[in-house]
């Protein structure tokens, strides 16, 4: 049986398959969902992005810090997956809600 520190130099000579084809851990569902989470993310950030002005900085800087709540493994990470899920989409659409009228030119009846 190979000891514990042979079966980390062989995995650390396999880091650079990572990302390719041959990345046989690639394939699991939870590194299958990290991916996605980048492409979400980026999508996010140039909605964002597209409309943000200074008004706006403040939840702009809020959206981009949710991503960094995404850690941990397995169900932990999927509950945080899923939190982070929900707490974009209410996120951007507050972004997105037409801002309100300030007091000064709203119209008194």
């Amino acid at each position: 049986m190979p000891s514990k520190l042979t079966v980390l130099k062989l995995l650390a000579r396999l880091k650079s398959l990572r990302g390719t084809k041959l990345d046989v851990f690639g394939y699991l569902p939870e590194r299958r969902a990290e991916r996605g989470l980048i492409d979400e993310y980026m999508a996010a950030m140039q909605s964002v992005c597209k409309d943000l002005d200074a008004a706006r900085l403040p939840q702009a800087i809020a959206i981009a810090t949710l991503a960094q709540r995404v850690r941990g493994y397995g169900p932990i990470k999927q509950r945080a997956i899923d939190e982070y899920r929900a707490a974009l989409s209410a996120a951007m659409q507050a972004y997105r809600a037409p801002a309100s009228q300030p007091v000064s030119s709203r119209k008194i009846a």
